[in-house]
């Protein structure tokens, strides 16, 4: 099994969701076709299916800004709109950016490829079988969590407080479901680049042929046999050099993937945790004093709490991914430093290895960079607007009464947008 028969095995998975592009190969396509006469092409059926999803999902959008919400306060009223406008751009963006640049994605896998070709070039063949079981598993055990509180969400909001119409439900909880899969995706995508990252430390750390050149002296008599082992490992490094050449021009086409589904996603993320969390603070100083069927609730908390976890859970993966990345390329780094230039390794290697690694970064469209700087930004930021939420809150005369409903339903809950 090679790559493109792995990810073509995977990914399938990730098609009903929508984010994985689905496109057909011309031009051949056998895996000893030559680049120049392989192509792909887009799938027409796939692109008329979400252009009639996005056309239904924003009508339902903009006529939910005709619903009677009378029953609530001006904060939850409008924070109900901006998640709602939030997730809808996040869903456009994810569906779009698929159909858009399906070609790109075709190209993160011909790089993934290619890197594994020259890989095995040197001795480490990725286990494409154990992969497969590895990411199987963690795929099913998240769709599972994500069915289950989904249908926990359906149970509390809909059959509970009987929330209607159903189809503001929906509204309200298709996009979170697919931009949760999106980001599985990437960081699937992004772990991939950080194990064949390790794989080059590896070979940089335990190759005979590497540990021979770190460990010969500075000055040295070069001989018949010094020389020919030295040569093997120029060569392997400069194989090593190559490779990381590769990786760093998969990471780029990722980021060009990724960004603006990146962008839209943690954007939205932000806004529906901060207002979750300022649910869970007005559910929990209310639900003793209000009865049951206000909304108010060990279950409405239970549903926005989940929200909350969820959210914080996918944003802390990824930040935590993308940073193993950044420091797996750091050691790389430092293990090609430790190849002194005086002992006929190319001059280049060092010279270019080091700016192309540097911006081996992924960003959200480039206004932000995946890491612990943002997610530092990111928890700061939702107590900021809990802060200002709750000062909102205290302000109104009636708060104890306050309805936080994303809907005219009867009886009266909190919005829960998972």
């Amino acid at each position: 099994m090679d790559f493109l028969a792995f990810s073509g095995s995977f990914f399938k998975q990730f098609r009903i969701f929508g984010v994985h592009p689905i496109n057909r190969i011309i031009g051949g396509g056998g895996k000893n076709t030559p680049e120049s006469f392989r192509d792909v092409a887009r799938d027409k059926w796939s692109t008329v299916l979400v252009v009639i999803l996005l056309t239904i999902y924003w009508f339902g959008i903009v006529m939910s800004f005709f619903m009677d919400h009378k029953g609530n306060d001006k904060i939850s009223a409008i924070s109900n709109i901006i998640q709602l406008i939030l997730n809808a751009v996040a869903l456009t963006t994810i569906l779009t950016n698929g159909l858009l640049k399906f070609r790109t994605f075709d190209n993160i896998l011909q790089e993934f490829a290619l890197i594994d070709e020259n890989l095995r070039g040197v001795g480490r063949a990725i286990k494409y079988h154990r992969s497969l079981i590895l990411s199987r598993s963690i795929l099913l055990t998240f769709i599972g969590y994500l069915i289950l509180s989904i249908v926990f969400d359906c149970y509390v909001t809909v059959i509970r407080y009987e929330m209607t119409p159903i189809w503001y439900w929906i509204v309200a909880t298709l996009p979170s479901v697919v931009y949760s899969m999106c980001l599985l995706q990437a960081m699937f995508i992004i772990t991939w680049i950080s194990t064949r990252c390790h794989l080059v430390n590896s070979i940089l750390r335990h190759d005979a042929r590497a540990r021979y050149l770190k460990s010969l002296p500075t000055v040295l008599s070069i001989t018949g046999s010094i020389k020919s082992n030295m040569q093997k490992s120029v060569d392997l490094i400069t194989k090593i050099y190559t490779i990381m050449s590769e990786i760093c021009q998969l990471s780029r086409t990722v980021d060009v993937f990724m960004g603006p589904p990146f962008l839209t996603i943690i954007t939205a993320i932000f806004a529906v945790t901060s207002i979750q969390v300022y649910y869970i603070y007005v559910t929990a100083i209310t639900m003793d004093t209000a009865p049951d069927t206000s909304g108010f609730s060990i279950w409405s908390l239970l549903v926005s709490l989940n929200i909350v976890l969820m959210n914080v859970f996918l944003v802390i993966s990824l930040t935590t991914i993308c940073e193993r990345v950044n420091s797996e390329t750091v050691e790389i780094l430092q293990n090609f430093s430790d190849l002194q230039i005086n002992k006929e390794v190319p001059a280049e290697l060092s010279i270019w290895l080091h700016p192309m690694i540097s911006h081996m970064r992924f960003t959200a469209f480039g206004f932000f960079s995946i890491d612990y700087t943002m997610l530092c930004g990111f928890m700061t930021a939702i107590i900021t607007y809990l802060v200002i939420f709750i000062q909102f809150y205290s302000l109104d005369p009636i708060h104890g009464d306050v309805n936080v409903l994303r809907a005219n339903v009867k009886p009266p809950m909190p919005t829960k947008v998972f």
